[in-house]
């Protein structure tokens, strides 16, 4: 079976499988596999779904068409009203749901135009074959599972039972507009606003002096006193002569220097400002090995916003 492209596959991880994490258990992980067979006439052939202990679904297809519409399928399978609540939202309309309190976000949606914008990325890449064909299959596999529950084959999830909604089928492009709202959630920065603001409330000399208590927030690394007092002494660097390393052409040195100038180190408009970590020790965790993290700028939910999914 050939590879899918990859700018497809990264596509459709971040604007379907973000959406589509396993369905939450009351117990715990399962005590065994969920095996499904999944037939539909959009398939050339049965495909397998096996859902592991943990919930993370297992996909197996004959080809690569059909891997995309059990894709979809599974996708609707497990979170059918978070696909659904995510395309309303890049829409611009939960307001109809939720009423004033989304009248922000709903009119930042409309602002940057998001369903326009996913239209014409989608008339544009779906004269790729493999692009068209990959999302109209992956979509196909949404509708087969949603037309499923309008037959009352399936049950509907309980929130879009609650509003009374039944949604209107996935478009290939309602893939684009799902990735153009988590862009907007995870990139979109107006620096100038929050410079402006601080510049308002204290004054541009204010704002200017402020950055220098802020150079020293992150820690590079652990700091070699800390090292040496958690794990001895023998974990400080070793000194290293000067002559072991190579010394960089003078060409090199005077191009790395005009590069430097071309990009301060500190960007004045805050682009150079990171997000957050944390570290937990391994005698803290159920594993008892560390665990790094950090934070994916995402809001936490249940069940949460990633997704594991083995195709």
């Amino acid at each position: 079976m050939s590879r899918p492209p990859r700018a497809l596959t990264t596509l459709l991880v971040l604007a379907a499988c973000m959406l589509a994490s396993p369905r939450p258990t009351s117990s715990g992980p399962r005590s065994a596999p969920d095996a499904t067979r999944v037939s539909a006439p959009g398939l050339s052939a049965p495909a397998s779904v096996i859902t592991d202990r943990w919930g993370i679904p297992h996909v197996r297809a004959a080809n690569l068409d059909d891997l995309y519409y059990a894709w979809g399928w599974v996708s609707a399978r497990d979170r059918l009203w978070q696909m659904v609540w995510t395309r309303t939202a890049g829409d611009g309309q939960t307001h109809h749901w939720l009423g004033n309190d989304a009248l922000r976000a709903d009119a930042g949606a409309q602002l940057f135009r998001l369903r326009e914008r996913a239209h014409a990325l989608w008339e544009r890449d779906r004269s790729d074959p493999a692009v068209r064909t990959a999302l109209e299959h992956y979509a196909a596999g949404i509708n087969a599972w949603i037309e499923s529950c309008r037959r009352h084959e399936r049950a509907w999830p309980p929130e879009l039972t609650r509003l009374k909604l039944v949604p209107e089928d996935w478009l290939p492009e309602d893939s684009y507009l799902v990735l153009l709202g988590f862009g907007i959630t995870l990139d979109l920065d107006l620096p100038e606003l929050s410079e402006a603001r601080a510049v308002a409330d204290g004054g541009a000399d204010w704002a200017a002096k402020r950055r220098r208590f802020e150079d020293a927030w992150i820690y590079d690394t652990i700091p070699d006193s800390a090292a040496a007092r958690l794990w001895g002494a023998h974990a400080a660097p070793r000194s290293r002569s000067a002559a072991t390393v190579a010394p960089l052409p003078e060409p090199t040195l005077a191009a790395a220097a005009r590069a430097l100038e071309m990009f301060p180190r500190h960007d004045p408009e805050g682009a150079d400002r990171a997000s957050d970590e944390f570290v937990v020790g391994a005698k803290r965790t159920a594993s008892g090995k560390p665990v790094l993290a950090n934070d994916p700028h995402l809001g936490l939910a249940t069940p949460g916003p990633l997704y594991v999914l083995h195709v």
